[in-house]
């Protein structure tokens, strides 16, 4: 009797590291191979992005919602189609007065996206960064500081989209600091 519990329990534990094993490989259950592209690789034959209209000074608009994005995280710099320097990364308060400066300064009100304008440059078919990469290049794979709160979550806790597959999570602590994007403020 002790033998067959035994061996339940080795079959059980067995069964189990298989299927997580599995759901990280990128195996279905079935055993079928699910070949999600990096979006880099993706896009390399496709057509132009026609849900976008984008310029050759570092603005994306998205043409259904009029939602102007700068391609770059903010603190790098649009140049010749690529997005050179580093992203700043901020904490959610030290964010919030970096975008305020920041429109200031340029004489341009911009803005955090919400959640829901973050994932509409979400692409299903491809990771890593879940983005159309040929009109925002060099994202980070990170999470990015959205201007959503989680309603139903304390206080301290924001919204973020992981750009690496564009999950949206609404408990992120806001003292940690993350990269983010900005869009004008004129966008609707």
């Amino acid at each position: 009797m002790r033998v067959v519990q035994n061996r339940q329990t080795i079959l059980r534990r067995a069964l189990k590291g298989a299927l997580l094993l599995t759901a990280f490989s990128g195996v279905s259950a079935c055993g079928v191979q699910e070949e999600v592209k990096d979006c880099a690789v993706y896009f390399v034959d496709k057509p132009a992005n026609s849900a976008f209209d984008a310029d050759t000074q570092g603005l994306a608009t998205h043409i259904n919602s009029g939602t102007t994005y700068y391609r770059c995280a903010a603190g790098q710099a649009f140049r010749s189609g690529r997005c050179l320097g580093e992203p700043l990364v901020l904490n959610k308060v030290d964010t919030e007065l970096f975008v305020e400066e920041f429109s200031t300064k340029s004489k341009q009100a911009w803005r955090l996206p919400t959640s829901q304008e973050l994932k509409q440059l979400v692409v299903s078919e491809c990771l890593n960064p879940a983005v159309d990469t040929r009109l925002f290049p060099d994202l980070p794979i990170e999470n990015l500081w959205t201007s959503s709160d989680g309603r139903m979550q304390p206080e301290s806790f924001q919204c973020v989209m992981y750009t690496y597959n564009g999950s949206i999570s609404c408990k992120h602590a806001d003292s940690e600091p993350l990269p983010f994007l900005m869009v004008r403020a004129d966008s609707e």
